[in-house]
């Protein structure tokens, strides 16, 4: 086996302070959850008033979602736990999963929720994009992302949210 690079001072820095990593998966769970909740309960209410305005919201958030995960599968990028000396941490780690770090599919699903929301709903689209934020710096400091998996990974999802809106409005069905 390869041998692993030192631990970057971040990811020190987050274990072995436990009020800060226990902080941080805190955000990082309460970040997934309440973006979770934010597109259910949009979605509930589209159903409610229109199922056709529902059918789109959840395309334009599925489709990317599925492409991002096939993406990872093919791709395969390590995780910084795999490839740093975290062997001191690796039992307090939040997440376990080896390999498809890129790019990040919870801060690409929370960015592509946020980003559809906006045009529904701005205020909670932007309070969901905050969430993303959030979750991604969390897992950034968590060791369970690279940078440039949590940068592709809400890139990516602002992109898909918008050009899926605007695919959808002009085109098959009407979300806004």
């Amino acid at each position: 086996m390869d041998a692993k690079t030192a631990l970057p001072r971040y990811i020190e820095y987050t274990y072995s302070h436990s009020a800060l990593k226990w902080l941080l998966v805190l955000v990082s769970y309460f970040s997934v959850a309440l973006t979770a909740a934010a597109f259910i309960l949009t979605e509930v209410g589209l159903l409610l008033a229109d199922p056709w305005r529902a059918l789109g919201v959840a395309l334009v958030c599925a489709v990317p979602y599925a492409l991002v995960s096939l993406f990872r599968r093919w791709f395969d990028a390590p995780r910084p736990y795999e490839l740093y000396d975290l062997s001191s941490v690796t039992d307090s780690l939040p997440h376990s999963k080896a390999g498809r770090s890129f790019p990040s599919r919870h801060v690409f699903s929370a960015f592509v929720i946020g980003t559809v929301l906006a045009f529904i709903a701005p205020l909670a689209g932007i309070a969901v994009c905050l969430f993303g934020a959030a979750l991604a710096a969390s897992r950034v400091l968590l060791g369970i992302h690279f940078l440039r998996d949590v940068v592709a990974g809400a890139l990516i999802g602002i992109i898909s949210g918008i050009l899926g809106t605007l695919i959808v409005n002009f085109g098959l069905l009407a979300i806004v």
